[in-house]
């Protein structure tokens, strides 16, 4: 993943200030922040800085909007209802609406915390708001933000809660597949009810090595092997749906890959866990922490393995570099 750290940028904050031309991404632990809550459930009193957990996939903006009076992950993370545990390390937020990122304020501010990074893309929910202004402004954004490192997500959803009309979402994820072509960029997947229409659509497009995160898997182990032959730098994100009654497929698969290949996510502030239904409404980045007791389970192993693995396959994937 050399070529996230020689991209030239090109960001202008509107003040006439602009990044430097060159493209570098350092993970760094912020100083003085604290932790005011632990989960009571958590194994945190005997967690060690250096085997913190990464969740690979959040919706900080949406989070924030929901529970309302925060600006940043810091600021929530003092006020949450729900505490984060010790041993979470930091998140890659997912920008994913295409008419709010002209509110560059917003999410520049969410990406100052130095716990943070950000992938942008058209959710196929939202593909009728993908026309060509809507493509510069991803091309601009992916080029100049230093802490931006992923393009999604994006895809299709053929269930019946996404009423977008299919050719519309397949135009918007042609495009935006291309885009990561282009800009050597990993590609944040969301394939629903639509994997294998969105594979075969890959295989004509996109070169076998290219960096993919399949995003909350819950498909078949017959088709997610495909998808992990086909494309042999694929990772495979897992949220807490994991432990619902009818995520059956979700844990097969789950047990079926190699640890090397997986990554945890909360999708928050979606599938809030079981344990705090009734204490708050929304899940948080650091409720990630449960997909990797479920792993730990479905592996053998115990959760400091799940952790250390799992945080060193977003590394990978996302060429990031988190000093912990």
């Amino acid at each position: 993943m050399a070529y996230l750290e020689t991209r030239r940028v090109f960001w202008s904050d509107g003040a006439g200030r602009t990044t430097s031309p060159v493209r570098r991404v350092f993970w760094r632990t912020s100083a003085g922040v604290e932790d005011h809550h632990t989960l009571a459930e958590a194994s945190s009193a005997t967690s060690s800085v250096g085997n913190q957990f990464f969740d690979s996939h959040c919706h900080l903006d949406l989070l924030l909007e929901r529970e309302g009076g925060s600006a940043s992950l810091t600021e929530y993370m003092r006020r949450a209802r729900v505490g984060f545990p010790t041993d979470f390390g930091g998140c890659l937020t997912v920008f994913c609406r295409p008419n709010h990122w002209s509110r560059s304020s917003r999410w520049m501010n969410l990406l100052e915390d130095s716990r943070v990074y950000g992938a942008f893309g058209c959710h196929p929910h939202r593909a009728t708001e993908w026309n060509g202004h809507t493509e510069a402004v991803l091309i601009e954004i992916l080029r100049s933000h230093p802490r931006v490192v992923a393009v999604g997500e994006m895809g299709l959803d053929f269930s019946r809660n996404n009423h977008v009309p299919s050719d519309v979402q397949r135009k918007a994820f042609q495009r935006q597949l291309q885009i990561a072509i282009n800009e050597e960029m990993p590609a944040v997947l969301h394939l629903r009810e639509a994997e294998r229409e969105g594979l075969e659509m890959m295989q004509r497009m996109v070169p076998r090595g290219h960096p993919m995160h399949w995003h909350c898997v819950t498909g078949q182990w017959p088709l997610i092997r495909m998808c992990q032959e086909q494309f042999d730098n694929s990772y495979f994100g897992f949220t807490p749906l994991i432990y619902n009654v009818n995520a059956s497929n979700a844990r097969m698969v789950a047990k079926a890959l190699p640890l090397d290949r997986i990554l945890i996510e909360s999708d928050a502030p979606h599938f809030l866990p079981q344990e705090h239904r009734g204490r708050t409404r929304w899940s948080h980045p650091g409720m990630s922490e449960y997909v990797t007791r479920a792993l730990a389970d479905l592996h053998d192993t115990n959760r400091d393995c799940v952790k250390r693995q799992t945080r060193e396959n977003a590394k990978r994937l996302y060429g990031i570099d988190m000093r912990w």
